[in-house]
Protein backbone atom coordinates (compact mmCIF):
# COMPACT_ATOMS: atom_id res chain seq x y z
CA UNK A 1 0.00 0.00 0.00
CA UNK A 2 1.48 3.48 -1.40
CA UNK A 3 1.87 6.57 1.36
CA UNK A 4 -0.41 8.43 -0.33
CA UNK A 5 -3.67 5.63 -0.45
CA UNK A 6 -2.77 5.14 3.64
CA UNK A 7 -3.37 9.35 3.98
CA UNK A 8 -6.35 10.41 6.12
CA UNK A 9 -7.10 14.23 4.48
CA UNK A 10 -9.38 16.09 6.50
CA UNK A 11 -11.44 19.37 5.19
CA UNK A 12 -13.94 21.66 7.24
CA UNK A 13 -16.15 24.65 5.46
CA UNK A 14 -18.05 26.55 7.93
CA UNK A 15 -20.36 29.04 7.11
CA UNK A 16 -21.70 32.32 9.50
CA UNK A 17 -24.16 34.99 9.14
CA UNK A 18 -25.74 37.44 11.38
CA UNK A 19 -29.05 36.93 12.55
CA UNK A 20 -31.05 39.06 15.10
CA UNK A 21 -27.96 41.09 16.32
CA UNK A 22 -25.66 37.75 16.92
CA UNK A 23 -23.56 35.88 14.26
CA UNK A 24 -24.62 32.24 14.07
CA UNK A 25 -23.05 29.07 12.59
CA UNK A 26 -25.28 28.81 9.37
CA UNK A 27 -23.72 25.40 7.50
CA UNK A 28 -20.93 23.08 8.60
CA UNK A 29 -19.28 20.42 6.24
CA UNK A 30 -16.80 18.30 6.80
CA UNK A 31 -14.55 15.26 6.06
CA UNK A 32 -12.03 13.59 7.96
CA UNK A 33 -10.85 13.74 11.62
CA UNK A 34 -11.67 18.26 11.58
CA UNK A 35 -14.54 18.70 13.34
CA UNK A 36 -16.42 22.34 14.71
CA UNK A 37 -17.61 22.06 18.23
CA UNK A 38 -21.35 23.49 19.33
CA UNK A 39 -20.89 27.36 18.84
CA UNK A 40 -20.56 29.09 22.33
CA UNK A 41 -20.89 33.11 23.16
CA UNK A 42 -19.26 34.36 25.97
CA UNK A 43 -18.90 38.24 24.64
CA UNK A 44 -22.23 40.46 24.98
CA UNK A 45 -21.66 41.55 21.10
CA UNK A 46 -23.23 38.61 19.79
CA UNK A 47 -19.77 37.53 18.29
CA UNK A 48 -19.71 33.59 17.51
CA UNK A 49 -16.89 31.68 19.10
CA UNK A 50 -16.02 27.89 17.40
CA UNK A 51 -13.49 25.54 18.38
CA UNK A 52 -12.10 23.35 15.86
CA UNK A 53 -11.15 20.04 16.87
CA UNK A 54 -8.51 17.58 15.23
CA UNK A 55 -9.70 13.89 17.11
CA UNK A 56 -6.19 11.93 16.43
CA UNK A 57 -4.64 15.30 18.47
CA UNK A 58 -1.16 16.23 16.40
CA UNK A 59 -0.49 15.42 12.10
CA UNK A 60 1.66 12.83 11.13
CA UNK A 61 3.06 11.71 8.06
CA UNK A 62 0.21 11.69 5.09
CA UNK A 63 -2.22 14.27 6.78
CA UNK A 64 -3.36 17.22 5.14
CA UNK A 65 -5.59 19.95 6.97
CA UNK A 66 -7.50 22.47 5.05
CA UNK A 67 -10.35 24.76 6.21
CA UNK A 68 -12.39 28.01 5.19
CA UNK A 69 -14.52 29.76 7.04
CA UNK A 70 -16.33 33.08 8.02
CA UNK A 71 -15.84 34.15 11.21
CA UNK A 72 -14.26 33.98 14.93
CA UNK A 73 -12.23 30.70 14.94
CA UNK A 74 -9.75 29.15 17.37
CA UNK A 75 -8.38 25.70 18.60
CA UNK A 76 -8.24 24.20 22.09
CA UNK A 77 -4.67 23.77 22.15
CA UNK A 78 -1.44 24.06 20.05
CA UNK A 79 -1.05 21.78 16.58
CA UNK A 80 1.77 18.83 17.13
CA UNK A 81 3.42 18.14 14.19
CA UNK A 82 4.89 14.11 14.83
CA UNK A 83 7.93 12.61 13.34
CA UNK A 84 7.09 11.38 9.62
CA UNK A 85 8.23 8.26 8.05
CA UNK A 86 8.62 9.88 4.95
CA UNK A 87 4.75 11.00 4.20
CA UNK A 88 4.61 14.78 3.79
CA UNK A 89 2.41 16.40 6.69
CA UNK A 90 0.76 19.16 5.55
CA UNK A 91 -1.76 22.18 7.08
CA UNK A 92 -3.78 24.56 5.21
CA UNK A 93 -5.86 27.23 6.43
CA UNK A 94 -8.47 29.46 3.67
CA UNK A 95 -10.66 32.18 5.56
CA UNK A 96 -12.88 34.21 3.20
CA UNK A 97 -14.66 36.70 4.36
CA UNK A 98 -17.93 39.00 2.65
CA UNK A 99 -18.07 42.51 2.69
CA UNK A 100 -18.55 43.90 6.29
CA UNK A 101 -17.84 41.15 8.13
CA UNK A 102 -14.93 40.48 10.80
CA UNK A 103 -12.81 37.54 11.84
CA UNK A 104 -10.63 36.69 14.88
CA UNK A 105 -8.16 33.95 13.83
CA UNK A 106 -6.78 33.17 17.41
CA UNK A 107 -3.82 31.20 15.87
CA UNK A 108 -2.87 28.39 18.81
CA UNK A 109 1.04 27.96 18.74
CA UNK A 110 2.63 24.86 16.50
CA UNK A 111 4.91 22.27 18.11
CA UNK A 112 6.85 20.06 16.62
CA UNK A 113 8.25 16.97 18.45
CA UNK A 114 11.29 15.44 18.60
CA UNK A 115 12.40 11.75 18.47
CA UNK A 116 15.95 10.27 18.55
CA UNK A 117 19.00 12.67 19.36
CA UNK A 118 19.13 14.23 16.01
CA UNK A 119 17.88 17.48 17.07
CA UNK A 120 19.77 17.51 20.15
CA UNK A 121 23.01 16.64 18.31
CA UNK A 122 22.23 19.37 15.66
CA UNK A 123 21.79 22.43 18.63
CA UNK A 124 25.01 21.31 19.85
CA UNK A 125 26.81 21.14 16.91
CA UNK A 126 25.85 24.90 15.96
CA UNK A 127 27.97 26.47 18.94
CA UNK A 128 31.02 24.90 16.76
CA UNK A 129 29.81 25.66 13.49
CA UNK A 130 28.13 28.71 13.44
CA UNK A 131 29.99 31.77 11.57
CA UNK A 132 28.43 35.09 12.83
CA UNK A 133 30.34 37.11 10.60
CA UNK A 134 28.71 34.72 7.50
CA UNK A 135 24.95 35.15 9.48
CA UNK A 136 25.78 39.51 9.44
CA UNK A 137 26.99 38.98 6.02
CA UNK A 138 23.77 37.11 5.00
CA UNK A 139 21.43 39.40 6.51
CA UNK A 140 22.71 42.53 5.94
CA UNK A 141 22.66 41.45 2.18
CA UNK A 142 19.16 40.80 2.48
CA UNK A 143 18.02 43.67 4.09
CA UNK A 144 19.66 46.22 1.43
CA UNK A 145 18.33 44.07 -1.24
CA UNK A 146 14.51 44.46 -0.34
CA UNK A 147 15.66 48.35 0.55
CA UNK A 148 16.99 49.24 -2.85
CA UNK A 149 14.20 47.19 -4.56
CA UNK A 150 10.89 48.01 -2.53
CA UNK A 151 11.29 50.44 -0.23
CA UNK A 152 13.16 54.07 -1.67
CA UNK A 153 10.05 54.86 -3.76
CA UNK A 154 6.81 57.26 -2.15
CA UNK A 155 4.30 54.56 -1.85
CA UNK A 156 5.73 51.04 -1.19
CA UNK A 157 4.97 47.70 -0.24
CA UNK A 158 3.96 47.49 3.58
CA UNK A 159 5.14 43.77 3.86
CA UNK A 160 8.73 44.92 2.80
CA UNK A 161 9.44 46.91 5.28
CA UNK A 162 9.57 43.50 7.55
CA UNK A 163 11.79 42.55 4.65
CA UNK A 164 14.39 44.78 5.86
CA UNK A 165 13.95 44.95 9.50
CA UNK A 166 13.83 41.88 10.26
CA UNK A 167 17.25 41.21 9.23
CA UNK A 168 18.70 44.32 10.14
CA UNK A 169 17.56 43.26 13.77
CA UNK A 170 19.03 40.09 13.64
CA UNK A 171 22.18 41.26 12.77
CA UNK A 172 21.81 43.72 15.84
CA UNK A 173 20.97 40.30 17.86
CA UNK A 174 23.59 38.77 16.62
CA UNK A 175 26.63 41.82 17.12
CA UNK A 176 25.24 41.60 21.15
CA UNK A 177 24.58 38.16 22.23
CA UNK A 178 26.79 36.53 19.61
CA UNK A 179 24.73 33.91 18.95
CA UNK A 180 21.62 32.82 15.80
CA UNK A 181 19.03 34.90 16.11
CA UNK A 182 15.70 33.97 16.61
CA UNK A 183 12.86 33.83 13.91
CA UNK A 184 10.45 35.50 16.28
CA UNK A 185 10.07 39.35 14.81
CA UNK A 186 8.62 40.10 18.90
CA UNK A 187 11.45 38.62 20.27
CA UNK A 188 13.97 40.80 17.70
CA UNK A 189 11.62 43.74 18.47
CA UNK A 190 12.92 44.00 22.55
CA UNK A 191 16.42 45.14 21.04
CA UNK A 192 15.07 48.51 20.33
CA UNK A 193 13.72 50.77 23.29
CA UNK A 194 10.12 50.98 24.09
CA UNK A 195 8.67 54.39 23.28
CA UNK A 196 11.02 55.19 20.86
CA UNK A 197 9.92 57.24 17.75
CA UNK A 198 11.09 53.63 15.58
CA UNK A 199 9.29 51.62 18.18
CA UNK A 200 6.08 53.30 18.10
CA UNK A 201 6.07 53.35 13.90
CA UNK A 202 6.94 49.37 14.04
CA UNK A 203 3.72 49.33 16.04
CA UNK A 204 1.35 51.25 13.52
CA UNK A 205 3.06 49.05 11.08
CA UNK A 206 2.19 45.86 12.70
CA UNK A 207 -1.27 47.11 13.36
CA UNK A 208 -1.65 48.04 9.79
CA UNK A 209 0.15 44.51 8.56
CA UNK A 210 -2.36 42.31 10.69
CA UNK A 211 -5.59 44.16 9.06
CA UNK A 212 -4.00 44.81 5.07
CA UNK A 213 -4.29 42.70 1.90
CA UNK A 214 -1.26 40.72 0.92
CA UNK A 215 0.03 43.68 -1.69
CA UNK A 216 -0.79 46.71 0.93
CA UNK A 217 0.76 49.90 -0.37
CA UNK A 218 1.29 52.12 1.92
CA UNK A 219 3.32 55.97 1.96
CA UNK A 220 7.19 55.20 2.56
CA UNK A 221 7.75 55.84 6.60
CA UNK A 222 10.84 58.76 7.63
CA UNK A 223 11.24 57.02 10.54
CA UNK A 224 11.95 53.71 9.07
CA UNK A 225 13.89 54.55 6.21
CA UNK A 226 16.07 56.63 8.13
CA UNK A 227 16.96 53.48 10.36
CA UNK A 228 17.10 51.28 7.41
CA UNK A 229 19.47 53.39 5.72
CA UNK A 230 21.21 54.12 8.90
CA UNK A 231 21.93 50.24 9.24
CA UNK A 232 22.89 49.42 5.60
CA UNK A 233 26.15 52.62 5.59
CA UNK A 234 27.00 51.20 9.01
CA UNK A 235 27.55 47.72 7.67
CA UNK A 236 28.19 48.44 3.88
CA UNK A 237 32.27 47.90 4.24
CA UNK A 238 31.92 44.86 5.77
CA UNK A 239 34.26 42.34 4.32
CA UNK A 240 32.79 38.89 2.74
CA UNK A 241 33.27 35.62 5.60
CA UNK A 242 35.70 33.44 5.04
CA UNK A 243 34.50 29.72 3.57
CA UNK A 244 33.43 27.35 6.12
CA UNK A 245 36.53 25.74 7.32
CA UNK A 246 35.80 21.42 5.85
CA UNK A 247 36.00 20.13 9.33
CA UNK A 248 32.56 22.17 9.83
CA UNK A 249 30.85 20.32 6.35
CA UNK A 250 31.98 16.95 7.48
CA UNK A 251 30.56 17.63 11.19
CA UNK A 252 27.17 18.22 9.47
CA UNK A 253 27.57 15.34 7.00
CA UNK A 254 28.61 12.97 9.85
CA UNK A 255 25.31 13.51 11.32
CA UNK A 256 23.20 13.65 8.79
CA UNK A 257 24.35 10.19 7.40
CA UNK A 258 23.73 8.37 10.69
CA UNK A 259 20.47 9.89 11.24
CA UNK A 260 19.07 9.16 7.62
CA UNK A 261 20.83 5.78 7.11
Amino acid sequence: MTAAATAWPARLNLSFAERAGRTVLTSQRHSGPLLAQKPFYPEPNGCCHVYLIHPPGGIVGSDALGRGAHALLTTPGATRFYRSNGPLARQDQALHLADGAALEWLQSPVIYLEHGAFAAEARALVKAIYAMERGIYHYQNMARANYRGYLKDQIVPLKKYFYALRPLLAIKWIERYRKPAPVEFGKLRQLIPAGSNLDIEISKLLARRRNSREQELTPAVPELNTFIERELARLKNMPAPKTTARSHRESLNSLFRKNLA
